[in-house]
């Protein structure tokens, strides 16, 4: 019984060691695919993440298409009321950015009606017939009344040649030559007298002419072959003479309240440059500079170094870089933004643009100051709180660079940051609502690239700008600039006249 109990046991052992090396080859094989379990949950792993970043880089690439596809949208559908574009490039017509006062009379513009003269230079009495249709004689019968007409026409073109002739002798006494000297500015055996020198600046920065336009048009006129080499000298000497001018005006602007700033594209030697302004209603300052930005409004010619009262302009970033003035925003720019966003069913945009223009007509068209002006403010920032609810944070781009935004957080960007630069028309007196006057001053120069191409010379660019604003400010104060460019050649204008503290 004892060797049947030990044989058992042994037979026992027997097993559970091969039942102990199953299980460590069991162990061993689950260990194995553990290990090779674990590695692919790495692969897998990696792999998700490396999906998960894709998926997100094809969420922000999906956000990036649909803001450049509505972007490309709204370019289609731009006009002259919801962008900076111009009428003419309007499919149909479009509304105003914001609306007029109606009051304005219909018709021809006041002062350009012709009327007849109080003294003729001519009168032609056309008397009595004779003899009257009825064989009855007329001779002896008196006029019972007289009815006028004038005709007004332009003389026959000659040019009026002006000889001087100068006589030289001997004094008997102590034999020393005398002579009468030439008048100022005669110099040459033959030249053009500042008539034609003044005629061909105004034709050739007043009128946008080019100069062989302007040497045919002489031609036709006076039978005369003009060299367009004239056209440069009599702009160059017309900038050399008006430089006293040019400094008057800078300095009466500096003292104005209110100056009105903008810029402008030129083209000069294949090159863009940039045509800076800076106006009121009765003078204009114009320079041309290689850039648009903060080392243009920088430089010598340009006034906003020095400037410190209220500049109205657009709200291109370079200006708000000069802490020391007063800014004042051009709402026809918001608004035109405003519209845009409203074509597209903005909520907001309508608020603010109601708000605006609600306050413009309060401030009786930017002249005057809004008296209760707090319930406004608040509406304003209650808009700006909804903007920010409605419009999508800027979006992360793929590569690096800028998150960008919609165009309508950037416009709220710069409502709830320049809010007093914005609402300036009506806090201030005499502050505008727009930059109309600003645009309307440079607006020549667009139209001399039309019409006359661009410029060769820097040079070129430069005599256009300062004649350009002397025929500006001759004209808002009723000046004639054909007279007022005579004078400048022979060394004073009306602006020293009526600025003589300048």
């Amino acid at each position: 019984a004892f060797l049947f109990v030990i044989s058992n046991s042994i037979h026992l052992l027997l097993k559970l060691s091969t039942d102990v090396s199953s299980l460590q080859s069991l162990v061993i094989s689950l260990s194995n695919q553990v290990a090779l379990l674990s590695e692919q949950v790495k692969v897998l792993t990696v792999r998700v993440s490396a999906l998960t970043e894709e998926n997100e880089l094809l969420k922000q690439d999906n956000a990036l298409l649909k803001l450049e596809n509505g972007e490309l949208r709204s370019r289609l559908d731009s006009n002259s009321k919801n962008s900076h574009l111009p009428p003419s490039k309007d499919l149909f017509k479009s509304k105003p950015a914001f609306p007029k006062s109606g009051t304005g009379k219909q018709g021809g513009k006041e002062g350009h009606t012709l009327y007849q003269s109080l003294s003729p230079d001519v009168v032609v009495n056309l008397g009595l017939p004779s003899v009257c249709s009825c064989g009855c004689n007329l001779s002896g019968v008196s006029v019972v009344k007289e009815v006028k007409r004038q005709v007004f026409d332009i003389p026959d073109p000659k040019l009026r040649v002006t000889e001087y002739v100068q006589r030289q002798a001997k004094c008997p006494g102590c034999g020393k030559g005398v002579r009468v000297e030439f008048p100022q500015g005669v110099t040459n055996h033959v030249q053009y007298g500042n008539s034609v020198l003044a005629f061909c600046a105004l034709l050739s920065n007043g009128c946008h002419l080019s100069c062989e336009q302007i040497s045919q048009l002489f031609s036709d006129l006076f039978g005369q072959p003009l060299n367009p080499a004239t056209v440069i000298a009599a702009n160059e000497r017309c900038y050399d003479r008006l430089a006293p001018s040019e400094a008057v005006i800078k300095a009466e602007l500096l003292r104005s309240k209110v100056v009105h700033f903008d810029e402008s594209g030129l083209a000069v030697a294949g090159k863009t440059y940039w045509l800076h302004v800076a106006s009121t209603d009765l003078l204009t300052h114009l320079f041309v500079h290689e850039k648009r930005g903060k080392e243009a409004l920088q430089s010598e010619p340009s006034l906003l170094p020095n400037f410190k009262h209220f500049a109205v302009h657009d709200c291109w970033a370079s200006y708000f870089n000069l802490e020391h003035i007063q800014h004042a925003v051009c709402n026809a720019h918001i608004l035109r933004e405003l519209e845009a966003l409203v074509e597209k069913e903005g909520q907001w945009a309508a608020k603010m643009k109601e708000l605006l223009l609600e306050l413009y007509q309060l401030s009786q068209e930017g002249t005057a100051i809004v008296p209760d002006l707090a319930p406004y403010l608040l509406r304003y920032k209650q808009i700006c709180r909804e903007v920010d609810e409605e419009e999508p944070l800027p979006i992360k781009a793929a590569k690096q660079g800028k998150p960008k935004s919609s165009k309508g957080r950037n416009l709220l960007n710069r409502l709830s940051g320049l809010q007093d630069c914005v609402l300036a028309f009506a806090k201030y007196q005499n502050v505008p609502f727009i930059n109309n006057q600003a645009e309307r001053d440079i607006r020549p120069a667009k139209s001399k690239i039309k019409m006359a191409g661009c410029f060769r010379k820097k040079e070129g660019a430069g005599y256009f700008a300062r004649i350009q604003a002397f025929i500006s400010t001759a004209r808002k104060h009723a000046k004639s600039a054909f007279d007022e460019i005579i004078n400048a050649l022979m060394g004073d204008t009306f602006i020293s006249q009526l600025y003589p503290h300048a």
